[in-house]
């Protein structure tokens, strides 16, 4: 009878720690979702540029109007980022196209898909060996990550990617654990991959990934998952080549911006070896930044806790699809001239692994059983960004971008009392020039350009940050005759000295061009009247 009672008592024990561990999740759950939710509901759109396109190309396709960046004074054939985001955002609009009140149901296909993302993350880290309280931790984790939260929150096509990258990450994974299988399985995940690639181009380093680690499988395999993958994608390059820009026009909306980024084919030596180098330096950096460790001896530290994870996985489960995505992506970042930062958040369920099988190997050789408990207090400087964040979005109607401490804060009700003004009183026909275009012909209706076209190379990586990353004011006076603005919209920008020289020059070079028509509170707010009449004629550099 004792025993009875002991083992009556041990189980009750167990079963009030799964209540209060239950309860617990429950808790963290529900207050992670109120912080989405609180994203979610925010009034910005189009303060990040790429969502402003997005939402513009959606509007297009959901009014019939083609792929098209129809905001432009000319519009042209979308061709700079991939179609299924935009198609999926058209299919929202077309349902509901009273803009801005669909807003909230545009920003739910991000939403969405991140959800799908962190269910997929769940069952990759299960498939992977880990236990259910510890796969729910780690993708509770992922949720609080920062840059998680604002590309899940924002009208941005990384959630769908990650969504898709995971998705046929399992099914690879599944594909090599498996001794017989239908060739059912590898179409899929070559249809997965394509998918990604259809949403962002960086989809080609699964695509590359799941090559290699199905090759030393199955040659068929290999054959039937590339086939199903460019099935998908060649449609797509079809479409930017056919619609090609003209050589000598303006690049910066087109597939040729990007192309021109590519390390391989761009720059000279000197350059390539910097670029490369520079982009080295900046992934270190990255794997801290992500988790909101700045210092840069702490971010060579968790490179070097991520490299010893990378081992010890491949110790774990053989070297498989998920090690050959990591040196993928990792590689094409690095030949790519950006920073970067944002395009390896595709990896942070992966890089979480890592640390989890090096805190493991830590707690094993050193017996302290309660490491992989207490690891859980590095996520307190994400936890406290995303706090910062709740409080900033709050009187500003907007966030920034993680990591964005220097730049000016992003200013939503500003840009919504200058749409307001613009709306009220923009001289019919008018053109508007500003750092943020799409925003201001969604709000106003009326054709809207880019004021600058950044140059990664000054931007980034020359010897000393160049205030020339932007253009020149002559060429910013060029465009604005060209396209026969009559609005310019000054507002903060994260390269403010650049800008600021940009225009400034400008203002200079004609001074009787260019009337105050509006000027906010905060002074980097401004609306000018152009008379494009008494721009000065600058011809195209040769």
């Amino acid at each position: 009878m004792p025993q009875l009672l002991e083992r009556a008592g041990q189980t009750n024990a167990r079963v009030t720690r799964k209540t209060a561990v239950g309860l617990m999740c429950g808790v963290v759950a529900f207050a992670l979702l109120a912080l989405y939710v609180q994203r979610l509901l925010l009034p910005a759109v189009g303060l990040f540029h790429d969502d402003g396109v997005y939402l513009v190309t959606a509007k297009a396709l959901a009014t019939g109007q083609g792929y098209r960046i129809i905001s432009l004074p000319t519009p042209i054939v979308q061709t700079k980022y991939p179609i299924l985001f935009p198609a999926l955002l058209a299919i929202v609009w077309k349902v509901f196209p009273a803009f801005p009140d669909n807003l909230i149901l545009l920003k739910l296909v991000p939403f969405v898909a991140a959800l799908a993302w962190f269910a997929l993350t769940y069952r990759f880290f299960l498939g992977e060996g880990l236990a259910q309280g510890r796969a729910i931790t780690l993708t509770m984790v992922l949720s609080v990550t920062p840059w998680v939260l604002f590309l899940s929150s924002n009208l941005l096509s990384e959630t769908l990617f990650f969504a898709l990258t995971m998705a046929g990450l399992l099914l690879i994974r599944r594909l090599e654990k498996s001794t017989a299988f239908a060739s059912v399985l590898p179409l899929a995940a070559g249809a997965l991959a394509g998918a990604a690639t259809l949403t962002r181009m960086a989809g080609v380093a699964l695509i590359a990934a799941g090559f290699f680690a199905l090759v030393r499988k199955s040659g068929n395999a290999a054959g039937l998952f590339v086939a199903a993958a460019l099935a998908l994608c060649l449609p797509w390059l079809a479409w930017t080549s056919v619609h090609a820009p003209a050589p000598g026009s303006d690049a910066y909306y087109t597939a040729q911006n990007y192309s021109g980024w590519n390390v391989i084919l761009n720059y000279a030596p000197e350059q390539k070896l910097t670029i490369v180098l520079t982009n080295i330096a900046a992934t270190i950096g990255a794997f801290g930044s992500l988790f909101e460790y700045r210092l840069a001896l702490i971010a060579l530290l968790i490179t070097a806790a991520l490299a010893a994870g990378f081992v010890l996985d491949i110790r774990t489960a053989g070297f498989t699809v998920t090690h050959w995505f990591c040196l993928a992506s990792i590689g094409l970042t690095t030949l790519w001239a950006w920073m970067p930062l944002r395009f390896l958040v595709v990896l942070t369920p992966v890089l979480l692994l890592f640390i989890l099988r090096l805190i493991d190997a830590c707690a094993k050789k050193t017996r302290f059983r309660w490491l992989p408990v207490c690891s859980l207090l590095l996520v307190i400087p994400m936890i406290a960004n995303d706090g910062q964040q709740l409080f900033q979005s709050l009187r500003t109607g907007a966030t920034p971008a993680p990591g964005a401490a220097n730049q000016p804060p992003a200013k939503w009700h500003e840009y919504a009392e200058i749409t307001s003004w613009l709306r009220a009183n923009a001289p019919p026909g008018a053109v508007i020039m500003g750092t943020v275009d799409p925003l201001f012909y969604l709000y106003t209706g009326h054709p809207s350009i880019r004021s600058f076209s950044p140059d990664p190379y000054f931007l980034f990586y020359a010897p000393t940050r160049s205030e020339d990353s932007l253009g020149s004011p002559s060429g910013l006076i060029r465009s604005l005759k060209k396209q026969n603005v009559t609005v310019f919209v000054a507002t903060p920008n994260s390269e403010e000295k650049a800008l600021k020289k940009i225009t400034d020059g400008a203002f200079s070079l004609a001074p009787d061009a260019f009337h105050l028509a509006l000027q906010l509170p905060d002074a980097a707010y401004r609306v000018y009247l152009v008379d494009p009449d008494r721009l000065p004629l600058i011809p195209d550099l040769p």
